[in-house]
């Protein structure tokens, strides 16, 4: 067991690494895309474009307790937690 949460924890600081290099690629093509008028770039195989979302949501404390209780959703799942001391 020690040797597989060792595997898995030397696995997520890897993927912490690539998300954050992923991350600064992102701000370099979103700064980039900016610059073009349709904001859109395909050439060789390679598409990039800007895209827009809208995503509504509510909090609890913004709505009335009955309608609360009538309409929300709760969904369970499990998590595992796994640490190095």
């Amino acid at each position: 067991m020690e040797e597989l949460v060792e595997k898995y924890i030397h696995a997520r600081n890897k993927a912490t690494e690539y998300t954050k290099l992923q991350e600064t690629y992102k701000e370099k093509i979103k700064t980039m895309l900016k610059d073009i008028p349709n904001k859109a770039y395909s050439q060789n195989g390679i598409e990039a474009s800007m895209k827009s979302s809208l995503r509504s949501t509510i909090q609890k404390n913004n709505v009335p307790s009955d309608i609360w209780e009538k309409y929300s959703v709760s969904t369970p799942y499990e998590m595992l937690v796994v640490k190095k001391k």
